[in-house]
């Protein structure tokens, strides 16, 4: 079983901007997933965690700084 440890490193309200990032992070080789993107009704209400193993969260800190600022 897999004991990977994923942690926040983006917190957003929109479900495209969610896809849109972890597919970048995705090209960059950055394992990603993202929490709370299928909301119903609820879209851009409710928090999208965007999540990267542990061991990666400076290199997609560094990414998201560079390609996605807040």
């Amino acid at each position: 079983m897999d004991e990977t440890n994923f942690v926040v490193v983006r917190t957003i309200h929109d479900p495209e901007a969610a896809l849109i990032i972890r597919n970048a992070l995705l090209a960059e080789g950055i394992e990603c997933i993202i929490d709370g993107e299928l909301q119903g009704g609820l879209t851009s209400v409710l928090p999208i965690k965007i999540r990267v193993p542990e061991t990666k969260k400076e290199a997609a800190d560094a990414y998201l700084s560079e390609h996605h600022a807040e």
